[in-house]
């Protein structure tokens, strides 16, 4: 269970996300099999808030999924599917992702910026699937 390995020292302020990204290219090698998360006031000498302990937990997490879905094809069900709902629904914002709760308390009114121009729903487009 790797804490890290952080894979820039230049990530001031940011080690949570360099530890993610370290994280998942040792499990993707096989070379760990459970993740840890890191705050980003890992290596500053602050102490960490509870934002910030959720913050590194979910960079944890999507690393954790990013693994899982380049590894294990089978798992990767629900990114076509959210994929298919935001394409269809015009929205970038839908249900059903790793972190459905947050991200209907922080897009309640989902989002409409791409409109027809949308890259999912032209990617659908060219793939023959509308």
């Amino acid at each position: 269970m790797p804490l890290g390995p952080t894979t820039t020292d230049a990530a001031v302020g940011e080690d949570h996300i360099s530890s993610a990204i370290g994280s998942a290219y040792m499990a993707f090698l096989g070379a760990a099999h459970v993740l840890n998360s890191m705050t980003r006031e890992e290596h500053t000498g602050r102490i960490p808030t509870l934002e910030s302990i959720l913050e590194g937990l979910r960079a944890a997490r999507i690393a954790e999924h990013t693994v899982n879905i380049a590894r294990f094809p089978q798992v990767l069900e629900p990114d076509r599917d959210i994929a298919q709902k935001r394409a269809g629904n015009y929205t970038c914002v839908v249900e059903g992702g790793l972190f459905t709760e947050s991200a209907e308390r922080r897009f309640s009114m989902g989002c409409s910026r791409c409109g027809a121009e949308c890259p999912l729903l032209l990617n659908q487009r060219s793939a023959g699937e509308l």
